[in-house]
């Protein structure tokens, strides 16, 4: 099984199981030494892992709501536990201190804290056999900040600990999960040697110095050793695939390493690149009436306008601009635009580094100005611009003006802009791109940090920690689904794909998730969905998973509150990122996204090479980049971005393997995959079922195998749909649901075919961004040449949006289907880019013309995206 899992040996056995038995003495040991659990709210992973229902980290506390919980896992069962909370009760100068509760097992105390942080210290009891972990329930009084800051806090919690005296009693599933690891190590693990007699000690010590962390870790780490092996011992396949998917993913970064003179050189480009950008826009605008600026403003409050439609914000006590990053070695000349209501006063507006602008305001608008000292250049060359407010008047700040000169670039910013591009390099050449290409690319990529700094500094500069994440994300992407790819190619189940694939379906990564970063990104229903991940990972996913009326996901009230079945699958596997912070739940989330759209070019390049050729491939990947994917990210259909992009794998797959579903192996892999499109979202279903019976009637006097496979591949896995999901949805469906679908329209309507024929281009430009790119995709799957069953299959994915177009002359269904049928008329269209250019020389230019077209219509959509646009 390979050098680090190995088979086992009955010399192995004994070892193992002494160690094993060894390791409950020592574990039940450490339970009867004094131990402190702490939870630091400050230290974001461990106050995340251990709390529930808390507000976002501030300055080293995390504000509680009206209920929040605090874990510490396993502790011991013990009498006598010492639980110490350390609160503040902040509230505003007119309400009084709250009331909190604190709820342990048997016992119940109610604390008044107030203004200042102090502890509290509390006797608790802890108790339990297999688990001894203590949940101590925080119930607080509640206010609402207001000003735009809509939270309902309770109490500021900046540090919680448990203290046990020893003399615990250990709990069984510590003891069971401590043995069973070291068990499995001793026997599969060699590579630890010698050091595998300490295994046992090590344990125990983890558990008395680290019991908090130790405990949380243990058990996730044994069952996922003990997954391990049993795959490993009873499914081999799966084991040699990984073991080839780690083998090429370790080729692909030995190869990626560039030298150290392309860093070099990248590293002067970019600083170079970084200079032009900050001296070549030296006034930076601030409106606050734009959200796009929201990253770098703090505690104001939310939108207004006031008599005159001006928009403005009001600072709160506090306030801040923060233009750190913004530039070096000249003066700042700053002019900010603003109102008092009230009375005219005369006070000091704001202030930056020690210079303040002192001022006269009244109720007219008008613009005050004053020079800030030239900041130094360093890690963070610029200023927090802050407001103190005005006592008995309402401050109104419209705009704000920064005239930076010729500054440089802060080193922070020098840093990221390098680390983007050495990233992307790193990329490229794990992709397979050649050195030179790789180089040159990873030059051009310059060109997006720093042309959005030049274009529009206040946006771009606080996004340069988020080019850097993409950057790496997209490569660490493409490095392992290359890998994956190659392990695939090995076995004969994929074609070795084109490098180029991986570099155009790493551009629309980019493109797709930057344009979800962006401040000014609306996002349609992305809200409504993050949120539902949300409370699945907060244990409400049965309410999505069973018919419930408070299943907001399958109550279409557009529809009259009618029961449609939405399979809550998007929702469960992204919700782990949840357990982040807000900001990075919310860019694990985007890069979830991302990916998800990431395999659609991935896919349609692999079936385009199944069909034509390797080039074929390369033309169908860079046609997937038409608007419609940052279309469905303007209106936050993430559901129906899940269930394209399993749809578009399941049905890649099928095409792929369509000679080969004879092997049991093979037909089972199809059939998974498309059980899991068929759970992703119940349109995916309803299209996907349609594009395999339309293929199966098309193969069905030609190659009657063929059709019984799909048919018999429908079956399997519209089965293990039903029974893994829609058995739940089936009574409700058509007790409630069917009978108004049929009979609710309630008498004859008049139906005008010729004017909803009409509107068939327009809704096509409404999805493609040109009725011309449907027509062209279409054509593109007619010229393919030869019977194949692939190119069967594709037919039967294009009359999808065929047979429903027509369908939608009479139902005036939504566009769903066009949404669906994207990828194969991406493939249709790649097609037909490549037939042109295979035709000389005027054909060659046109369709690489085309080929720039696509790219130049995927950067557009993704500035409209970005900018809030559809």
């Amino acid at each position: 099984m390979g050098p680090v899992l190995a088979s086992s040996s009955s010399g192995s056995w004994k070892r193992a199981a002494v160690n094993a038995g060894l390791a409950a003495i020592l574990l039940a040991g450490a339970y009867q030494l004094p131990a402190t659990m702490d939870v630091d709210f400050a230290n974001a992973p461990a106050g995340y892992l251990s709390t529930e229902g808390f507000h976002d980290a501030e300055a080293g506390y995390r504000w509680s709501r009206a209920r929040s919980e605090i874990h510490f896992h396993d502790p011991g069962a013990k009498w006598n536990v010492r639980l110490e909370l350390l609160l503040s009760g902040f509230r505003p100068r007119d309400l009084p201190p709250p009331l909190l509760i604190v709820e342990t097992p048997g016992r119940t105390f109610r604390l008044k804290p107030s203004r200042k942080v102090e502890p509290f210290a509390m006797d608790v009891s802890t108790r339990g056999n297999w688990s001894s972990t203590l949940r101590v329930v925080l119930r607080s009084e509640v206010f609402t900040p207001g000003g735009g800051d809509e939270r309902s806090l309770g109490v500021r919690v900046h540090r919680a600990r448990l203290a046990t005296s020893g003399r615990a009693i250990p709990p069984i599933r510590q003891l069971f999960f401590g043995s069973l690891l070291v068990f499995l190590v001793g026997l599969y693990v060699p590579a630890l040697g010698r050091w595998y007699i300490a295994m046992p000690a090590l344990l125990a010590i983890s558990f008395v110095y680290f019991r908090q962390w130790a405990a949380m870790a243990l058990p996730p780490i044994a069952v996922g050793l003990a997954l391990v092996v049993v795959v490993a011992r009873f499914v081999p396949s799966v084991t040699s695939l990984a073991r080839s998917w780690s083998k090429a993913v370790s080729s692909a970064l030995l190869q990626a390493t560039p030298s150290l003179l392309e860093l070099a050189i990248l590293a002067g480009v970019a600083t170079g690149a970084a200079v032009v950008a900050y001296a070549g826009r030296p006034i930076v605008e601030l409106d606050l009436g734009s959200s796009a600026f929201e990253p770098i403003v703090r505690r104001f409050r939310g939108y207004d306008r006031d008599a005159l439609s001006v928009h403005f914000r009001e600072p709160l006590p506090g306030a801040v601009i923060d233009l750190r990053d913004f530039g070096a070695g000249r003066p700042w000349k700053i002019a900010i635009r603003a109102a008092l209501e009230g009375d005219a006063q005369l006070a000091v507006l704001a202030r930056a580094d020690g210079a303040e602008l002192r001022t006269e305001l009244g109720p007219t608008w008008e613009s005050h100005s004053f020079t800030a000292p030239a900041p130094d250049f360093s890690w963070r060359s610029g200023y927090e611009l802050s407001f103190a407010g005005f006592a008995g008047a309402k401050l109104k700040i419209s705009s704000i003006r920064v005239d930076r000169g010729s500054s440089l670039p802060s080193a922070r910013a020098i840093l990221f802009i390098t680390i983007s591009a050495w990233a992307f390099l790193f990329g490229l050449r794990g992709m397979g791109l050649r050195e030179r290409g790789a180089t040159w690319l990873a030059v051009a990529w310059l060109v997006v940090p720093a042309g959005a700094v030049l274009l529009s500094p206040a946006v771009a500069i606080p996004l340069l920690p988020l080019v850097v994440v993409a950057s790496v994300a997209t490569s660490a992407v493409a490095i392992l689904v290359r890998g994956g790819l190659l392990a695939l190619a090995e076995r004969d189940i994929v074609p070795e794909l084109a490098p180029g694939v991986l570099v155009v379906a790493s551009l629309g990564f980019l493109a797709w998730f930057l344009a979800m970063a962006s401040p000014l990104y609306v996002g349609g229903h992305f809200a409504y969905h993050t949120a539902i991940a949300e409370e699945i990972w907060q244990g409400k996913f049965l309410l999505y998973y069973l018919p419930d009326a408070a299943n907001m996901l399958s109550r279409q009230p557009q529809w009259g509150g009618l029961v449609v079945p939405h399979p809550s699958l998007y929702h469960t596997v992204s919700s782990p990122f949840a357990g982040l912070p807000h900001f990075w739940f919310l860019v694990g989330t985007k890069l979830f996204v991302a990916g998800l759209l990431f395999m659609i070019p991935i896919t349609c390049g692999l079936v385009a090479t199944v069909v034509a050729d390797a080039r074929a491939g390369v033309f169908a990947a860079a046609a997937t980049l038409v608007p419609t994917g940052f279309q469905l990210l303007a209106l936050g259909h993430l559901m129906t971005i899940f269930g394209c992009a399993a749809a578009t794998v399941a049905l890649g797959l099928l095409a792929v393997c369509a000679n080969r579903l004879s092997e049991k192996g093979i037909f089972w892999l199809v059939s998974g995959a498309l059980t899991i499109s068929f759970l992703s979202y119940t349109g995916t279903l309803l299209f996907g079922s349609a594009a395999l019976a339309l293929t199966a009637v098309i193969s069905y006097r030609s190659d009657r195998d063929f059709s019984k496979s799909l048919v018999k591949l429908s079956l399997v896995s519209w089965t293990l749909a039903f029974l893994l999901y829609y058995v739940h949805w089936a009574v409700p469906f058509v007790r409630d649901t069917l009978p108004v679908l049929l009979f609710g329209a309630g008498g004859e309507r008049t139906i005008d075919l010729g004017a909803r024929a009409a509107a068939v281009p327009s809704k096509f430009t409404y999805s493609f961004g040109s009725f011309l790119i449907p027509l062209g995709g279409l054509l593109g799957i007619a010229l393919v040449e030869g019977r194949s069953r692939a190119r069967r299959l594709l037919e039967g994915w294009a009359l999808v949006l065929v047979l429903f177009t027509l369908l939608d002359l009479g139902f005036n269904f939504l566009l769903k289907h066009h949404y669906f049928s994207w990828p194969v008329v991406a493939l249709g269209l790649g097609f037909f880019l490549h037939r042109l250019d295979e035709k000389g020389r005027l054909g060659r230019v046109t369709a690489r013309v085309s080929f720039l077209a696509l790219i130049v219509s995927a950067v557009r959509a993704a500035i409209r995206v970005a900018t809030g646009g559809g």
